[in-house]
């Protein structure tokens, strides 16, 4: 993988030259360049039409397994790797030569130093623990962060502090635990590659800091990063959507938004993109990763958008923190244990049901549920029932009120926990946030020992501080977005009547 090291060089001719060759069309209107602060991406040179072809990658120039030598991966020996654990071994310690020929390509791939500058599962692990009692944390512990008093650097979806313990399941935004999750999927593809590798190469990948971990972590990301959902056309996909993956040379340039401008298929001609909609000279042209929250984008891909508007987080701790046994059983037996969100709107209708739960008797409750019972509708009575009409209106105004303050302290704990780590990271200093939030010494060294001199003290000092503040900024924004979050959650819920 250290061809891809050096970018000091613009990759972009090299590039186009290494497409053409293998046929991949690149529609002459558009051309890949780098912008500062959002690295390459992929622009117009002149207008584009909705539906104009822009890249159309060939289904021989696709990179799937199918393309790693047997020498460095039989066919036994595949049955039980990942495909994404296996391109990345491939990528990190394939043959050299081999690799000389796809130097064009992984020349535009980020560097190691871009991903542990913006994706926590290469942070330090005391960015993982709530800032407190420090003395007792481990540096080069990989183990779940234990819960401490203070405040989180790392908001609460990467981390888990407001997931349920007992909830392990994945879902289409996300899981308990963004981070451990992301960090249990790489141990557990490290250790599939036992019959793969070298046994000294293997052993060196149990050090959490070793050049060949660090090796390998880069070809992780970039593959998990850059890798598109593809199945071969006339076979049956998958059962697990991750082992139906390719890597398109060119189309990997495209930066994410939440609102793409371009549409991407595949058919037995290959994988291609077409403009869905018209695009001025100059303006980029952008891609969609997956409807994401800001939690996935940041742990998935290193960075958050500023603007989402169905940004959201978890908040399953929270909701089921009062509650007992018999009514979490009520809300399993019914289909509504975990999963609940909060979003710019206020909590989602599977958290105002846990809400109900602690106002409504069970029945009253089970009769919501089959939609035959609204707590916040009038009850219909006679129209000569004068007195017991107020009385029914005032206790369901009880009722409804009482749901929403349930509610509305949710929400606040969200605000209060922001405004707290924000206060905390404010008040930070440089010693401390070099100490939970930079990198040892010898973790840099190991990171850069590709290059071609040694680094002086001074040179890891300075990236140490530098990667530390793009980390602090990270955490600022994101908490900085919680607090907006629970702030219009909590005023559109005042709002409703």
């Amino acid at each position: 993988m250290n061809v891809t090291e050096n970018l000091d060089a613009d990759p972009v001719p090299e590039l186009l030259r290494y497409c053409q060759e293998r046929q991949v069309y690149i529609n002459p209107k558009i051309c890949p360049k780098r912008v500062e602060g959002r690295g390459l991406g992929v622009y117009a040179t002149g207008r584009l039409i909705k539906g104009e072809r822009l890249i159309h990658v060939p289904t021989a120039t696709l990179f799937t397994t199918r393309r790693v030598p047997n020498s460095f991966a039989n066919a036994h020996a595949r049955k039980s790797i990942p495909v994404h654990a296996l391109l990345a071994a491939y990528f990190a310690f394939g043959d050299d030569e081999q690799h000389r020929s796809l130097a064009p390509w992984m020349a535009t791939w980020p560097k190691l130093s871009d991903f542990t500058a913006s994706m926590p599962m290469t942070w330090n692990p005391l960015s993982r623990t709530g800032v407190g009692n420090l003395s007792s944390q481990k540096l080069d512990s990989e183990a779940p962060p234990s819960e401490s008093s203070g405040f989180s650097p790392i908001p609460p979806p990467l981390i888990g502090s407001y997931l349920s313990f007992n909830d392990s399941t994945m879902d289409g935004c996300g899981s308990t635990t963004l981070v451990s999750a992301q960090l249990s999927k790489f141990r557990a593809h490290v250790s599939s590659l036992k019959p793969i590798l070298d046994s000294e190469v293997y052993h060196q990948l149990q050090d959490p800091y070793s050049p060949s971990r660090y090796r390998f972590i880069h070809a992780w990301l970039c593959v998990n990063t850059r890798c598109f959902s593809y199945t071969t056309p006339g076979t049956k996909r998958p059962s697990d959507p991750n082992e139906a993956m390719a890597l398109c040379p060119g189309m990997d340039l495209f930066n994410h938004a939440a609102t793409p401008s371009v549409k991407t298929k595949y058919d037995r001609s290959g994988y291609f993109t077409v403009a869905d909609r018209a695009h001025e000279v100059g303006e980029e042209i952008l891609f969609n990763y997956g409807h994401h929250v800001n939690d996935v984008l940041w742990t998935e891909y290193g960075f958050l958008l500023d603007e989402l508007s169905y940004d959201a987080i978890r908040i399953d701790k929270l909701v089921l923190a009062g509650l007992d046994e018999k009514q979490r059983g009520l809300l399993e037996h019914h289909g509504y244990l975990n999963d609940y969100w909060l979003t710019k709107d206020g909590v989602c209708w599977r958290t105002e049901v846990v809400g109900w739960l602690s106002v409504l008797s069970q029945n009253q409750w089970e009769s919501m549920l089959e939609g035959n019972y609204d707590p916040e509708a009038d009850e219909t009575i006679g129209k000569h029932q004068v007195s017991e009409k107020k009385i029914l209106k005032r206790k369901r105004q009880g009722l409804v009120a009482a749901h929403r303050l349930i509610c509305a302290s949710w929400i606040a704990r969200v605000e209060k926990d922001a405004r707290v780590s924000l206060k905390g990271l404010s008040t930070m200093s440089m010693a401390e946030v070099l100490q939970i939030l930079g990198d040892s010494d010898s973790a840099i060294r190991n990171q850069r020992s590709h290059d071609v001199h040694d680094l002086s003290d001074a040179e890891v000092q300075e990236i140490k501080t530098k990667e530390a503040r793009e980390r602090h900024a990270m955490c600022v924004k994101r908490w900085t977005q919680l607090l907006e979050l629970g702030t219009r959650a909590r005023e559109a819920t005042e709002t409703v009547k």
